[in-house]
């Protein structure tokens, strides 16, 4: 190749090698309509208000430290974007092929959609359903305590009325019994 062609392609061959790059995510802004990201780029590269381009429906604020892969549009360095941010310290790992999940940086909080078809929900404090109507089809299994507030019913009858139907027995016999029934 000519040096002539070498020197007229170097523009063009710098804007390919600088089109993507590994980012450090130095911190994160998320109060406007898209997140926008400092970032570190290449040794003393550091750019500042890069939109960060999440999935639909998805969102999440990543800590300072994790690494994402910044695009620079139209080759420009000054038109950046970043497309997708991981974090190697809080990854969750050992998945079965198929599978997926939502966590917390401490995974302490985990949404775990199983290969099989299951759903497995982790939480280290609550797990808070706020909804007029909770349906459940199928079985409901809890493993440890159930706490109630407000109207519990079977659609037959409310938990406290079958409550005070047991009070009212003196606490002996379950509502339907007949006390005077010898076993």
């Amino acid at each position: 190749m000519s040096r002539e062609l070498m020197k007229a392609l170097a523009p063009l061959a710098r804007r390919i090698r600088l089109a993507a790059a590994r980012a450090v995510l130095k911190g994160i802004a998320d109060g406007g309509k898209l997140q926008t990201a400092q970032v570190a780029l290449l040794e003393g590269e550091a750019r500042d208000d890069v939109e960060r381009f999440q999935n639909f429906g998805f969102t999440s604020v990543p800590r300072a430290g994790a690494e994402g892969v910044f695009i620079s549009l139209n080759g420009s360095r000054d038109q950046g974007v970043l497309v997708a941010v991981d974090d190697r310290r809080s990854r969750l790992a050992g998945l079965q092929p198929g599978e997926a999940a939502m966590h917390n940086a401490d995974r302490t909080a985990v949404v775990l959609v199983k290969a099989d078809g299951s759903i497995e929900v982790t939480a280290a404090v609550a797990v808070t359903v706020t909804a007029p109507v909770v349906r459940v089809i199928g079985n409901l299994e809890v493993t440890g305590n159930i706490v109630a507030s407000g109207s519990v019913s079977d659609g037959v009858g409310s938990v406290q009325s079958m409550r005070d139907a047991y009070n009212n027995h003196g606490g002996h016999h379950l509502p339907g019994d007949n006390p005077d029934t010898v076993m």
